[in-house]
């Protein structure tokens, strides 16, 4: 899955790479500058839908934590803010490239 509030175009020539890789790349263009609960578990959705395998964030730390959060709803289930907190997240983190 590639995250990014850096356009559609940038995210587009992402994908291509990992298609001509030979990968599969689904493009999650909910990456707000301050991502809502609900577009995390929108992420978290299309990210277990489509059966992905790594989060690719592009950008700085806003895309950085939604790709964090939305691999933490991935993995975890429930909503994001069912996190909140120390230790709450129970299963390991999911893979992350930035």
């Amino acid at each position: 899955m590639i995250n990014s509030r850096h356009g559609e175009k940038l995210a587009e020539d992402i994908r291509k790479i990992f298609e001509a890789a030979g990968l599969k790349a689904e493009i999650f263009p909910g990456a707000e500058p301050n991502p809502t609960d609900s577009s995390v578990t929108e992420g978290a959705e299309i990210y277990k839908k489509e059966n992905c395998d790594l989060i690719v964030a592009v950008g700085g730390g806003k895309p950085m934590d939604c790709a964090k959060a939305v691999g933490i709803g991935a993995k975890n289930g429930g909503e994001i803010n069912d996190y909140e907190g120390i230790g709450k997240v129970t299963k390991g983190p999911l893979r992350l490239s930035r």
